[in-house]
């Protein structure tokens, strides 16, 4: 427990009744009273999440086959995710800022849409390979609070699997808000407590993983929203493009009783075409 970060007040409604909810070894879940959000508390120090966020922090085998088929998948979720926007927003057009843009499987896809793309990525390595991808030094190595980002710069943010990852989600929706033009577009994209998933292994869980501070549902994303200033907000599901290796790898990673074993008995059994198809 030595230097990770206590938490005495909600980081959505301030509430100061955080209750013990249950532990995922060596962290302990917390909820609050009044607005029922599920956080980490205490949360690991910014050293741990440097560590989590090295090179191999992205999934998938490290081949140049790997990286493709990562990339296709990546790319196949990141068109379903512009087919939502374009139905929300019209024709793609205008500035897009991505936050937390990997290695640019999204930004790729908005550009060849038509959109006018810009990320901020943490991983100096994920920064490097979006870059030698998108060409013009199009994402910026950092966070939202420390790079210089004009107010209203931008059309659309999109906040795909980032906002469980940030210290306080008000504040920094709040900047985020901030860089949109009036009547800007947020598109955000979180794990669900209300999931099929989150239902069905509850405390085994697969998205409980230090690196996630907070964990939403319906409720408490629409909360947290509409005290960050958006409205107009449309919630509903969301869907990955995914296939049976890189499941398979994620479950290796974040190991969760039984499935690790059904999915590796799967990618043994299963042929080839199937592992690999999204």
């Amino acid at each position: 427990m030595t230097g990770r970060l206590p938490l005495h007040a909600c980081p959505v409604c301030d509430g100061r009744r955080l209750y013990y909810a249950f532990s995922r070894q060596p962290y302990r879940l917390v909820r609050c009273a009044s607005c029922t959000l599920l956080m980490l508390n205490p949360q690991p120090s910014d050293e741990e999440l440097e560590t989590i966020y090295s090179s191999d922090y992205f999934l998938g085998e490290d081949t140049p086959e790997g990286h493709d088929r990562v990339a296709q998948m990546k790319a196949a979720t990141a068109s379903h995710q512009l087919r939502q926007l374009a139905r929300y927003r019209g024709e793609p057009d205008g500035r897009l800022l991505e936050i937390g843009c990997g290695q640019g499987d999204f930004l790729i896809e908005a550009r060849r849409a038509g959109y006018n793309v810009a990320g901020i990525e943490i991983s100096p390595s994920a920064t490097a390979l979006a870059n030698a991808r998108l060409g013009d030094n199009l994402v910026v190595c950092g966070t939202l609070e420390n790079t210089s980002i004009e107010d209203g710069a931008f059309d659309i943010c999109v906040l795909s699997d980032v906002i469980e990852h940030t210290r306080n989600p008000r504040s920094f929706l709040a900047a985020v808000r901030r860089a949109l033009k009036p009547g800007g577009t947020l598109f955000l994209a979180t794990p669900s407590l209300d999931s099929w998933s989150a239902r069905l292994l509850r405390q085994n869980w697969m998205e409980f993983k230090p690196e996630h501070l907070t964990y939403f549902d319906r409720k408490t994303i629409q909360n947290l929203l509409y005290r960050s200033g958006f409205n107009e907000l449309i919630v509903q599901p969301g869907y990955k493009a995914l296939n049976l290796n890189y499941v398979a790898a994620h479950f290796a990673r974040y190991p969760v009783p039984v499935f690790n074993t059904l999915f590796h008995w799967l990618t043994r059994l299963a042929p080839r075409r199937l592992s690999e198809a999204n």
